[in-house]
C-alpha cells in the first residue's frame, strides 16, 4: 500500500526535524565539550598555581623566623608563644624586637616604604643590631639573605642614613641613596629583582636571586654556610 504525498511530506518533515534536532544536540555537545575542556584546563592551571603557592609558603616557613609575630598598624603587636619549643622565650624575645621595630618605625599607611624587601630587610638588620651580643640560643634568624644584602650596602651607605630612611619611611631618600652609590636609576631598574626574593619557591632560587643582587652591589656571592 502506497503513501500519499501529504503522508510522505509528514514523514520527511518528521525525519528532518529529528535530524535537525540531532545535529543541534551534537553541536551543543561539542560546545559543552569545548567549554568543559576550557574549564578543565583552567582547573589544571589553578592546581599548578596552588602547588607553586604551597612551595612558596613552605619556603617562607623555612626562611622567615618571624611568622610567629605580626604588627597590625597603628599600634597592635601579636606574637605567638610556642610553649612546646624549649627555646620559646628566646624566640619570643627576638620576635618581639622585630615586631617592635615595625611599630616604632610606623609613620602612617600613606607614608611607608614601598619595597617589602627594604621594610623587612632593614627591620631584621636593626633587630640583630639591637640584640647585639645577647645570645638567643633558640631564636632562628629570619631573612638571612635580606640581612646579608643590607649588611653589604652598609659598606657604601652609612648605617645612620639607612636608619633615618627606615624610621622616617622616606621612599625618595631610599631611592636617591641607592642611585647615588650604585648609579642612576639603580633602584628603579632593580626594584623587581628585590621584590622577587619574597616569591622564591626554593632555597636555590632564593640564593640565585640574592646573588644577582649581591653582584649588582659589588658583594661576594652568598653561600649557605655564610648565612
Amino acid at each position: 500500500m502506497g503513501y500519499s504525498s501529504d503522508e510522505c511530506k509528514k514523514v520527511y518533515d518528521a525525519w528532518t526535524d529529528t535530524i535537525t534536532s540531532g545535529e543541534k544536540t551534537i553541536i551543543d555537545w561539542k560546545k559543552k565539550f569545548v567549554s568543559d575542556q576550557k574549564v578543565l584546563s583552567e582547573y589544571i592551571d589553578y592546581a599548578a598555581f596552588l602547588q607553586t603557592q604551597e612551595k612558596t609558603i613552605g619556603m617562607f616557613k623555612k626562611n622567615i623566623a618571624y611568622e610567629q609575630g605580626i604588627f597590625e598598624a597603628p599600634k597592635t603587636i601579636k606574637i605567638l608563644l610556642d610553649t612546646a619549643n624549649p627555646y620559646a622565650l628566646d624566640q619570643y624575645l627576638a620576635t618581639d624586637i622585630h615586631e617592635y621595630l615595625h611599630y616604632a618605625s610606623y609613620v602612617s599607611n600613606k607614608q611607608e616604604l614601598d619595597s617589602r624587601f627594604f621594610e623587612e630587610g632593614l627591620t631584621e638588620y636593626f633587630t640583630r643590631q639591637a640584640m647585639g651580643q645577647t645570645t638567643f640560643l633558640g631564636a632562628a634568624e629570619g631573612y638571612p639573605e635580606y640581612v646579608a644584602i643590607i649588611r653589604q650596602m652598609t659598606k657604601m651607605i652609612p648605617e645612620s642614613e639607612l636608619a633615618d630612611i627606615y624610621f622616617s619611611k622616606d621612599e625618595e631618600h631610599l631611592e636617591s641613596a641607592l642611585d647615588r652609590v650604585y648609579g642612576d636609576n639603580f633602584y628603579k631598574n632593580n626594584r623587581t629583582l628585590f621584590e622577587a626574593l619574597q616569591y622564591a619557591s626554593t632555597p636555590e632560587q632564593m640564593m640565585q636571586l640574592a646573588n644577582k643582587i649581591m653582584k649588582e652591589i659589588g658583594g661576594s656571592p652568598l653561600q649557605d654556610n655564610s648565612l
